[in-house]
């Protein structure tokens, strides 16, 4: 007798923001046991032309109704980040799993709260960063475990963009925009799971526009171990990314630690040579959707990853502050 098919994986995208257009509508086509079966919009024109131009079939006018469908096994957020958690807390309210476009909130309170929700449902509850889902990160993980570089010591990391769209919602405070909630949760997040250890102490500036939001940060923070980590971002420079990696021995630098480009390098300096390998950009989306669906698949769901990101979350607020106050913040 044939063995039966696997049930595929139904989702259903809330908001139609352009990452949706530019990347997550095509990683669920390319991630298998995946469908796409709904979208919704506030403008239900809008989301009945998406619908019918990727081939979706159902299309919501309002969120709550996409969140009423019952033949959704999971909810894919990519609203401005403000609105993040209150439709998370739908999302988990209406029984679905939930994977939320990064950050997952705004503040770390707001997020532990998710996170306490998301296990109290018994759902799943992630952060989309794409990043981790790279191979390079295995390479990153392979040489610092062998101690290429020696004792890590030192973390440099960049993420800019040239925002060139006025109406933008990172431009607007109310719906938590900012250079520090959109590019430097990245960075951070990247620090704090290449060191593996506790933020102890951040000392942070903003360079502000007159909206309120930060157009540029920059941070130095103080882990365990020994180990400093400075990173800056902006949305009124130049796209750049790197990270740099030093040791007593040698060093690793990352042309694209956050989206790889073609013609990215990962390399690897010593004194007995330089190691370098070319990167391949993959379809990281795709894969953190394939990751995510394998972690249901294991009943990986609580503890939630969402406290992750909370504590993720706890260290942007405590630059926040330090670059409010301009003085040195510690962490318990």
């Amino acid at each position: 007798m044939a063995e039966a098919t696997p049930k595929p994986f139904r989702w259903g995208i809330l908001g139609c923001a352009r990452v949706a257009r530019n990347h997550w509508i095509g990683a669920l086509r390319a991630t298998g046991g995946a469908r796409l079966d709904a979208l919704a919009s506030r403008d239900m024109a809008k989301a009945r032309s998406w619908a019918d131009e990727f081939g979706v079939p159902r299309a919501y006018g309002d969120y709550d109704d996409l969140l009423a469908d019952g033949d959704l096994d999971a909810i894919l957020i990519v609203l401005p980040s403000a609105l993040h958690a209150p439709w998370v807390l739908r999302a988990l309210a209406a029984g679905k799993h939930v994977l939320c476009d990064k950050p997952l909130a705004t503040s770390a309170a707001a997020a532990r709260g998710l996170a306490q929700a998301a296990d109290q449902a018994g759902r799943l509850l992630g952060e989309g960063f794409v990043y981790p889902y790279h191979p390079q990160y295995d390479l990153i993980a392979r040489w610092l475990s062998e101690g290429r570089i020696g004792p890590l010591r030192l973390i440099r990391v960049g993420f800019t963009i040239a925002l060139e769209r006025p109406g933008d919602f990172r431009f607007d405070p109310a719906l938590g925009g900012g250079a520090l909630l959109d590019l430097g949760c990245y960075c951070v997040s990247l620090i704090r799971r290449l060191a593996q250890t506790a933020v102890r102490s951040v000392s942070a500036s903003s360079r502000r526009r007159a909206a309120g939001v930060d157009l540029a940060t920059a941070a130095v923070l103080e882990l365990d171990n020994q180990i400093t980590a400075v990173f800056d971002c902006a949305l009124d420079c130049r796209g750049e990314q790197f990270l740099q990696l030093a040791g007593p021995v040698g060093r690793i630098t990352a042309d694209c630690p956050f989206r790889v480009n073609p013609g990215a390098r990962l390399t690897l300096h010593t004194a007995s040579g330089t190691d370098v390998q070319e990167l391949r950009p993959v379809n990281q989306y795709a894969a953190c959707i394939d990751g995510w669906q394998q972690r249901l698949a294991r009943d990986l769901i609580t503890p939630s990853p969402a406290w992750d990101a909370a504590d993720t979350l706890a260290v942007l607020d405590a630059v926040a502050q330090s670059a409010a106050t301009g003085r040195t913040v510690t962490l318990s």
